[in-house]
């Protein structure tokens, strides 16, 4: 539904961008491959608290470089003279609440970032990271990997098709249901994703995605919100908790929708766009199939067609992370507007701060 960008990185490996890959945990390990593979884009390092796990890590990915933290910034390449230094960019996938404070810390520091969701959650540290970019010349991106797969661009041509039927199969959107459950207790993550000191609870961790499903679809900002929910109780060593459920019912410029997402119990990580004529929607809306992702769709019997069921198959759509970092790599070069766009992400973090304060949550500056 979209063509790719050209493989300039392929065509001329020497302009290939130069990446560290900022924290050794799950995500990075499973990630880095998915980097490697990106056009443009060549991962030469890694970057932990720890020079030996970041040794390990290098060694196990074959990366040339290893760092701590502090080595990075330190000796982080510098606008004057890029050719002669070690990278040229930096994913990072840090805890949440180290994204603002490092962001900025590596910006500063000469790199371009690419930062794990979410960015931050408040939006004077959003405006504050993306003046910093500005004043630095490098590019500072948020990481929605699931923004760079064709299926988010289908179900936003559906949702914005107006009136008519000549795109979308439903009419006109009245409604949006986005939903994403996930038991991190079951699966051994209570100490990240309950710590109130690391910056976890439902919103940062998952219910950042439908949020911006919403917010990108519909192409609108979130207006008002009833917001209700379960903060559970602080972890061992910490006096504060985290939001460990969150239900929002809201309008968005017209089309009412439902945000449903916790951290308690495994559940739907569907997504639905309901309209005057019929539903669309996924049951996979946050990690589409590289080679086929589906959208079902149900016409009510008011449909032209009659009532009826049918499948929008998206075809070799590509790896989401693939297509982001390639999507990065090519915006650093001026091939493409960064995606997200800085208005969009601070956007995000005013959303996500409504959310929190909905529920009594409050997890400070960032920055």
């Amino acid at each position: 539904m979209r063509s790719m960008d050209p493989v300039w990185g392929e065509q001329c490996p020497m302009s290939a961008l130069r990446w560290i890959v900022m924290g050794t945990g799950l995500i990075a390990d499973k990630v880095t491959p998915l980097l490697a593979r990106a056009p443009g884009c060549r991962v030469v390092g890694a970057a932990s608290r720890d020079l030996g796990r970041a040794r390990a890590f290098a060694e196990r990915h074959g990366l040339e470089q290893a760092h701590t933290y502090e080595e990075l910034v330190g000796g982080a390449p510098s606008s004057e003279d890029r050719s002669q230094k070690h990278a040229d960019a930096v994913y990072c996938t840090l805890p949440n609440r180290q994204h603002p404070e490092w962001a900025l810390r590596l910006l500063e520091a000469g790199f371009h970032v690419l930062c794990e969701k979410p960015l931050c959650w408040r939006r004077a540290d959003a405006e504050q990271l993306f003046q910093a970019a500005e004043r630095a010349g490098r590019l500072l991106v948020e990481g929605f990997m699931y923004l760079h797969h064709p299926q988010i661009e289908a179900l936003a041509t559906i949702a914005r098709d107006g009136e008519g039927l000549g795109v979308s199969p439903v009419g006109p959107i009245r409604r949006i249901e986005a939903f994403f459950e996930s038991d991190m207790k079951a699966v051994g993550r209570e100490a990240t994703r309950y710590s109130h000191v690391l910056a976890g609870g439902a919103t940062l961790d998952l219910g950042c995605y439908p949020i911006s499903f919403v917010r990108t679809v519909l192409g609108r900002e979130l207006g008002e919100m009833k917001i209700s929910g379960v903060v559970a109780g602080p972890i061992a060593g910490e006096s504060r908790g985290v939001d460990e459920r969150i239900e929002v019912e809201g309008d968005a410029e017209g089309a009412s929708f439902r945000l449903s997402f916790g951290i308690d119990r495994t559940g739907s990580r569907a997504v639905r766009l309901i309209g005057e004529h019929g539903t669309v929607g996924t049951e996979w809306p946050w990690s589409p199939d590289a080679e086929r992702a589906e959208l079902t769709v149900e016409r009510a019997e008011t449909h032209p067609r009659g009532a009826g069921r049918e499948t929008i198959v998206i075809a070799k759509g590509g790896d989401k992370f693939v297509n982001q970092f390639g999507a990065f790599a090519a915006a650093v070069r001026g091939g493409r507007a960064a995606r997200p766009s800085a208005a969009w992400s601070i956007d995000q973090a005013e959303a996500i701060e409504r959310v929190l304060a909905g529920v009594g949550v409050e997890f400070g500056r960032g920055l």
